[in-house]
């Protein structure tokens, strides 16, 4: 198993515990959680996640919990409301994940995979705690006395600098678990309101000289490359996508580092150009290179995938199920851009997908035999329709 945790967040938290405020804050914080109420109330007031009544929900933490090794029985419950971004309540050793009703209705499977694989991180690294104190952190240092205002004013801004660097490790945690990079993408876009369309360059392009850049690119440089404050959601995203394009992700995960690149190639350098044109563009170059140079094909292959073009989803979805060109076998991430592909009318998914019905594929793909026979005969329409266009151009 990789070790994905965020170089610095080991050292701040080390900085943060050797306060003598924050013990303090600490033991207050421990005590008030003895009786656990909040934790105790959970199942009164939710919905108890189980393998009976929720299977698909089951299987994908479950899922996630098996590729990030965590083997800790965690409670899960689901509450009504319209926060993306799941709570972990009670303390290290002692807690439950809570899930919004918002992320059943939005997140696509791959994507609640990674939103749980980024829960299981929190707890896996021991951040439950830290995390907890944090939201009370104002009300923990008002209790304690004889702290003065600068006291605590420098443990909570160590605790909010620390907190940042365990949400990047959560990050990585989620793109482990969903293994596919789009996924973790989509996920920290929705639920942070941030698009990942355009957000900066790799650090070699970083380095451009800033009297060559236009205007608009020079705002971004200095956003991005100086230590300027950006929105937090895009300091996510860019700190994910630097270590998705790592060499510690390229040797740990082929599909990783591949979707990672594809994600930023997906926006550099063909901003004249729609989606469209440019997934088709990446699609015909990555079809090219298969045979000299894979790699690369499979770079452009995830960017011409990212840019929504269809039969470059169709193809990715089907190495993905066959677990071609080494990026390793991942059927949910596979099942996904198959779906795709067919609302786009591509025939290959289309087929593919009304097979996989006919047999079904598990919790994650029901059997259904009508419904994978009109797929199949939708992709003979597709494809014959398909042959008299280039008969007529």
């Amino acid at each position: 198993m990789i070790d994905y945790r965020y170089p610095e967040e080991k050292a701040a938290l080390h900085e943060l515990v050797r306060k003598k405020e924050f013990q303090a804050a600490l033991k207050l914080f421990e005590k008030i959680y003895a009786d656990a109420t909040d934790f105790a109330r959970l199942q009164g007031r939710n919905f108890r996640v189980t393998k009976a009544a929720q299977p698909r929900l089951h299987y994908l933490y479950r899922l996630a919990a098996r590729r990030l090794e965590f083997r800790e029985e965690v409670p899960m419950y689901l509450e009504l409301s319209h926060q993306f971004a799941p709570k972990i309540y009670g303390t290290d050793g002692k807690c439950a994940v809570v899930l919004s009703s918002i992320c059943l209705e939005t997140l696509t499977d791959p994507e609640l995979t990674a939103m749980f694989g980024s829960a299981i991180s929190h707890i896996q690294h021991g951040h439950v705690k830290y995390l907890n104190m944090g939201n009370l952190a104002d009300e923990l240092f008002l209790s304690i006395p004889f702290v003065g205002s600068a006291a605590a004013m420098m443990v909570k801004a160590l605790l909010v600098q620390w907190r940042k660097y365990a949400e990047f490790t959560a990050d990585r945690g989620a793109a482990v678990a969903a293994g596919d990079a789009q996924a973790v993408f989509g996920y920290l876009s929705k639920s942070m309101g941030t698009s990942t369309v355009f957000h900066g360059w790799p650090k070699e392009e970083r380095r451009r000289p800033v009297e060559s850049m236009s205007k608009a690119e020079r705002m971004v440089y200095q956003l991005l490359a100086e230590d300027i404050p950006v929105p937090f959601g895009v300091l996510r995203l860019e700190t994910l996508r630097e270590w998705l394009c790592s060499q510690q992700c390229r040797q740990f995960s082929r599909s990783l580092y591949c979707g990672g690149m594809g994600e930023t190639a997906a926006w550099r350098g063909t901003s004249a150009l729609n989606p469209a044109d440019r997934g088709k563009r990446f699609y015909q170059e990555s079809s090219a290179l298969f045979q000299t140079n894979p790699e690369r094909a499979m770079i452009l292959l995830y960017a011409a995938a990212s840019c929504g073009y269809g039969p470059a989803q169709d193809y990715l979805g089907r190495c993905y199920i066959n677990g071609a060109h080494g990026i390793g076998k991942n059927d949910l991430a596979g099942l996904q851009l198959l779906k795709e592909a067919a609302r786009k009318d591509c025939s290959g998914a289309l087929s593919t997908l009304g097979t996989l019905m006919l047999k079904g594929a598990g919790t994650i793909l029901p059997k259904d035999e009508s419904l994978g026979r009109r797929l199949i005969e939708r992709a003979k329409i597709v494809g014959d329709r398909g042959k008299k266009d280039e008969v007529h151009d």
